[in-house]
């Protein structure tokens, strides 16, 4: 599944999700298939970064275009990285063929490493960093436990988003 080119490192910690990931790898089964070669286990791992990041636009994972993934390993097993729009900058979503709780004996708040093509990394602009700034430094867990933090950074986000991708071709 990883391409051959120079790898980044990126570091984090695993985080309990809402169940939507799973969602997703059931309804999206045959594209996530076709992108890691094998049956993606049912449920996703919850990745949460120690710095923004963005990932290109590598693998289509929905029919209607708007999910996309890349490929990467974390503590070296083969996975699928992909992100929700709107979520913030520094939580992924993580596919493998196995479940990776029980294959690294992971639980909430264990440490990983992700290895990422820097092909698929794109560096934030200036103004998204200073906006994860403000709303997660310090406050990495605040997008799962905090519901009016959810709310009103959601909303914030997407009319961000919105403007960023009317000015900027930042994904292509």
């Amino acid at each position: 599944m990883q391409s051959r080119c120079e790898n980044t490192k990126l570091s984090g910690f695993v985080a309990s999700g809402r169940g939507v990931g799973a969602k997703t790898v059931q309804a999206q089964q045959a594209l996530i298939q076709e992108v890691i070669g094998e049956e993606p286990y049912p449920g996703t791992l919850n990745i949460l970064l120690d710095q923004p990041v963005l990932l290109k636009k590598a693998h289509k994972l929905d029919l209607k275009g708007k999910l996309f993934g890349v490929t990467a390993t974390i503590n070296s097993v083969p996975c699928l990285l992909y992100r929700f729009n709107y979520t913030p900058l520094h939580v992924l979503e993580v596919i493998s063929t196995v479940h990776l709780r029980n294959e690294l004996n992971l639980i909430d708040g264990s440490e990983v490493e992700i290895s990422v093509s820097k092909e698929h990394i794109v560096k934030p602009s200036n103004w998204r960093c200073r906006l994860w700034q403000l709303f997660y430094m310090d406050r990495l867990e605040a997008y799962y436990h905090d519901n009016m933090h959810q709310v009103f950074t959601s909303k914030c986000l997407k009319f961000m988003h919105k403007k960023v991708c009317q000015s900027k071709k930042e994904f292509k």
